[in-house]
């Protein structure tokens, strides 16, 4: 093989490496699934807004968001309501199936009624996991 192939082989492996881990770090506002929510697919939320998290414990970057994913819950956990869900777990397949999960870490941030406020995928900045979580608590979260 001559080196211009290798060079190009290296770029095309790099960009590939790229888009899998950086891509899909979020969705955007415009881009976020229309979906319709089964009350009965998620537990009762006392009325508060919702963090839902799609896991799985061979997920290393899932394994890497549990310190922020615990700071979160100790500082919203008052105001809004968190479930991590193992999508692995046959029991969770509805759910994912549901919110239509591609990739993991999937998160939504999910008002009372339902609807998604927010949500990504993938490796998401702390300050990012704050800024969304302060928000939805600030608009929708109650004592």
């Amino acid at each position: 093989m001559n080196a211009t192939k290798k060079v190009v082989y290296f770029i095309l492996f790099a960009a590939v490496a790229v888009v899998l881990v950086y891509g899909p770090s979020y969705f955007k506002k415009k881009d976020l699934p229309k979906l319709t929510i089964a009350p009965n697919l998620l537990p009762d939320s006392g009325g508060k807004p919702i963090f839902l998290m799609f896991y799985s414990d061979s997920c290393s970057i899932c394994q890497e968001m549990k310190p922020i994913i615990s700071q979160l819950q100790a500082e919203y956990g008052n105001k809004v309501f968190f479930h991590l869900v193992d999508s692995q777990n046959s029991a969770s397949f509805p759910l994912v199936e549901a919110f239509q999960v591609q990739g993991l870490p999937s998160f939504f941030w999910l008002t009372p009624d339902l609807k998604i406020f927010d949500a990504n995928v993938g490796r998401v900045p702390d300050e990012e996991m704050l800024r969304i979580t302060g928000e939805l608590s600030k608009k929708f979260g109650s004592t």
